[in-house]
């Protein structure tokens, strides 16, 4: 009876182990983000999209047959610190990456951040590309910038800075 309890437990563990983590993105804005289920009506049109609270932050669940992408806005974000740690972050990468046109203007948005819709993408980016092109349209009516993977993204899905392994593009529907 031990030893059989011992293989379902081990089993379990690596099963665990074994799944992919779902894909996330912050979706950071330089402008007062406006409500939100009216936007993802637009922009989501063959989503079914619902709406919930947990305690004082609003949940949005855009949802099709493959991927989900579910935002959050929680009214407590410090975005001093975050937004802080961002730039801590970027310094650490070597002048030549972080001297560009680019990364100077990503500085200038993450100076400017005054929000942020956090997104967890289950079960990841899909392949169609609707997750992304999602992500990347509320950049975009936030003026803003997104950080998904372990990089920087402007609101075309190009990768602005991060590291050297994660994509260079989000595949959106347009590609």
């Amino acid at each position: 009876m031990l030893h059989r309890t011992l293989i379902i437990l081990l089993l379990t563990t690596i099963m665990a182990f074994s799944q992919t983590p779902p894909d996330n993105a912050g979706i950071f804005s330089t402008t007062i983000v406006p409500p939100l289920k009216p936007l993802l009506s637009s922009l989501a049109l063959t989503a079914k999209i619902s709406e919930s609270r947990q305690g004082d932050m609003m949940i949005f669940s855009c949802e099709w047959p493959d991927v989900t992408v579910t935002l959050t806005i929680n009214p407590r974000w410090d975005g001093r610190v975050q937004c802080s740690g961002m730039k801590g972050w970027i310094s650490r990468f070597p002048a030549g990456e972080t001297n560009t046109p680019a990364v100077t203007s990503l500085l200038h948005k993450i100076d400017s951040t005054i929000d942020c819709v956090g997104s967890v993408i289950t079960p990841r980016y899909d392949s169609d590309g609707k997750a992304a092109s999602l992500v990347l349209a509320l950049a975009t009516k936030f003026d803003g910038y997104v950080f998904s993977y372990q990089s920087f993204y402007d609101t075309t899905g190009t990768k602005i800075i991060g590291v050297v392994s994660n994509p260079t593009k989000l595949k959106t529907q347009k590609q």
